[in-house]
């Protein structure tokens, strides 16, 4: 039961991972509308529309969660219940490492999923001018998935892990940031 549950998560992210790189060409054309939004008005990234959300709560916190229910009404059924438990821990964690991002009128603003969805504002705000320079690393090996840091003029930086939201808005808010450093 173990193995198969392994095997459909793993070809899960496997569909994902194939999605997003069949969706390369519109991408390109995705981001340019969305430089030239960030430029004339307010943006705020998805909340529900994203890989982060989907997978995360969808897939692993309502599998464990179900799977934990399962095992607690009937002790022989299902798999382990520390097994269910961990996959929602785990797509609770999904959600909290996937980060909110809003540009707005000279600064941007940034806190976890998680903590958007339940009200609780934890934001960090940073002016676009004490942006001094702005970073891509690889979200995950293979993936398109990416994770912005930002450098501050007062040497912090932030992590803006837009590993599971589509990669076009990743890739657009590195170009957008890039450019207002150049400035």
């Amino acid at each position: 039961m173990d193995l198969r549950f392994s095997i459909v998560l793993l070809l899960t992210l496997l569909v994902i991972s194939l999605f997003y790189r069949l969706q390369q060409r519109k991408e390109q054309q995705k981001i340019i509308a969305l430089k030239d939004r960030f430029e004339k008005e307010e943006y705020a990234t998805p909340l529900f529309n994203n890989a982060g959300f989907v997978v995360g709560v969808i897939l692993l916190f309502g599998l464990g969660l179900l799977s934990a229910i399962l095992k607690i009404n009937n002790p022989d059924y299902g798999i382990p219940l520390i097994v269910g438990i961990c996959l929602a821990l785990f797509g609770l964690f999904m959600v909290y490492e996937t980060t909110y991002v809003k540009l707005e009128s000279g600064r941007i603003e940034f806190q976890s999923l998680l903590f958007k969805l339940l009200g609780v504002n934890l934001s960090k705000k940073v002016a676009l001018n004490d942006i001094t320079q702005c970073t891509k690393q690889e979200g995950m090996p293979g993936s398109p998935f990416i994770v912005l840091i930002i450098h501050t003029k007062d040497g912090k930086k932030f992590k803006l892990n837009t590993a599971f939201y589509n990669s076009e808005i990743g890739n657009a808010l590195y170009e957008f940031l890039g450019k207002t450093t150049k400035m």
